[in-house]
């Protein structure tokens, strides 16, 4: 899981190596950032049911870049709850992955050109 790897090693990098198309795909500027922070919500509320919360750190926050609109915030921010609920009731163990993960997960993004590749 890669959550678990985020939580072992301090954090993951997920490339995408396409050369053609958007600088970033939707998976990129969008399901990545969603999927980070129905985890991210996931685990707190699993923190806050072991008496473990940190409320020093943003478990909450959807992250997304900053050339996704305003309206597509608004979109996804509506769907956020559902979606965590919907995780939070799968059978994987979010309570040892609670126990993992130190931080939450916080998605960033780098291209070729802001490297000088």
């Amino acid at each position: 899981h890669v959550v678990s790897l985020a939580a072992e090693r301090g954090g993951v990098m997920i490339v995408d190596s396409t050369r053609q198309g958007k600088r970033f795909p939707d998976s990129f500027s969008k399901t990545v950032p969603i999927w980070a922070c129905v985890v991210n919500r996931v685990l707190h509320k699993r923190r806050q049911e072991a008496d473990q919360a940190d409320d020093a750190l943003d478990w909450s926050s959807l992250h997304l870049p900053t050339w996704v609109s305003e309206v597509e915030r608004a979109q996804i921010e509506v769907k956020l709850d559902a979606w965590v609920a919907a995780v939070a009731a799968t059978p994987y163990p979010w309570q040892d992955l609670a126990r993992q993960l130190r931080k939450p997960l916080r998605p960033l993004w780098y291209s070729r050109s802001q490297t000088g590749m």
